[in-house]
């Protein structure tokens, strides 16, 4: 069990960290808060797998609280779509 959850938890990190946004232009060159940027498949409903969602996924968009960001709120914010 522990060696699996390892294995999850490091798919988890890489994926995090192939997400991270570490700058943008115009963005001052030490910030002090993280940012993550990436898209998530949708379920295909029809037969409960994520093959392709039929193309597709949700963008998404995360900044952490600059102070203390583990104590703070999460919010999601999704646009209307088709």
């Amino acid at each position: 069990y522990n060696e699996n959850r390892n294995q999850i938890d490091d798919r988890i990190r890489e994926q995090q960290e192939a997400d991270r946004i570490r700058n943008l232009p115009g963005q001052p060159n030490h910030i002090k808060f993280k940012q993550f940027s990436g898209y998530i498949n949708v379920i295909n409903r029809n037969n409960g797998s994520n093959d392709d969602g039929g193309g597709r996924a949700l963008f998404y968009w995360l900044t952490q609280a600059q102070s203390r960001p583990d104590s703070k709120p999460l919010i999601l914010w999704l646009n209307g779509g088709k």
